[in-house]
């Protein structure tokens, strides 16, 4: 990835001297930087049911406001990105041959998710990869409905990510999604819509482009499939498919979680079972 994008733009030198018009290169170009923004934006792995479910207390007494609960979890991701034809066609256009490319980014993240009141996730994460691209991103969750196992809830992320002197990257995702929560499994599915601003640099100042502004259309959303495992009481694993056209990304996290929203110094590694509902 980083000899992809560190080659982007020296492609336009040729472009006085072949059939690519600016306007194609600029084409490609937006593909090629909507790809990166969305690869690259901040991504949780987390369903649709909030960090702190509701837990078992309050149904042995009799409550008017349902207690506030509160849980944290902290993990580290890993995800591999492929691209599709549309990608592939954007390269080419610029000239690269994209049989000597890598098929995928490999990206990993630091998240923070924090759980308040049964309703509402802060989640934070830290981007970094093998090809140098960094970035953070924050996202904050709203459960609409909830009845008994079955969450409905949505979110709104904002990211930046950026290669050094190549690209750099705004990105705001909205996403709605759906969970059923059987306490040790939760399996989730959902839809993002995107929005960014990509600025790709290039050493030669004339051959700097405007920055790249995109909202996705209905034909470009992103959909995506998942499970939450609870291995121990404090412990969980997701697994996350993502899909876009013919784009495919898969992705993994361990984390450790709490019904707090620091660390708690007691209870790890319990018995799954003894996680309340």
């Amino acid at each position: 990835m980083f000899r992809i994008v560190a080659c982007l733009f020296l492609s336009f030198i040729g472009t006085a001297y072949t059939a690519v018009t600016f306007d194609e290169s600029r084409a490609a170009s937006t593909v090629i930087g909507k790809w990166l923004s969305r690869s690259t934006g901040h991504f949780d792995f987390y369903s649709a049911t909030p960090v702190a479910p509701k837990r078992a207390g309050e149904r042995f007494m009799i409550t008017v406001v349902p207690s506030k609960q509160f849980a944290s979890d902290y993990g580290l991701s890993y995800q591999q990105i492929t691209r599709d034809q549309n990608v592939n066609g954007a390269y080419q256009t610029l000239g690269f041959n994209t049989d000597e490319f890598s098929k995928t980014i490999e990206l990993s993240r630091i998240h923070a998710n924090f759980g308040i009141t049964n309703k509402y996730d802060l989640t934070l994460s830290y981007l970094f990869s093998p090809d140098k691209i960094s970035g953070w991103g924050v996202g904050f969750k709203n459960v609409l409905f909830n009845y008994r196992h079955l969450y409905f809830s949505h979110r709104i992320q904002a990211g930046h990510s950026k290669l050094e002197a190549y690209f750099d990257n705004w990105v705001m995702v909205n996403d709605l999604s759906m969970s059923l929560y059987f306490t040790l499994v939760d399996f989730y599915g959902g839809v993002r819509h995107s929005a960014g601003k990509v600025r790709f640099y290039s050493a030669i100042s004339a051959l700097n482009l405007p920055p790249i502004n995109y909202v996705s259309s209905l034909s470009e959303l992103e959909y995506f499939y998942g499970v939450v495992l609870a291995p121990s009481f404090n412990t969980r694993l997701t697994f996350q498919a993502n899909k876009n056209g013919e784009e495919l990304s898969l992705g993994a996290k361990f984390s450790f979680h709490f019904d707090s929203i620091l660390p708690s110094a007691s209870g790890w590694f319990k018995d799954p079972r003894y996680i309340k509902q």
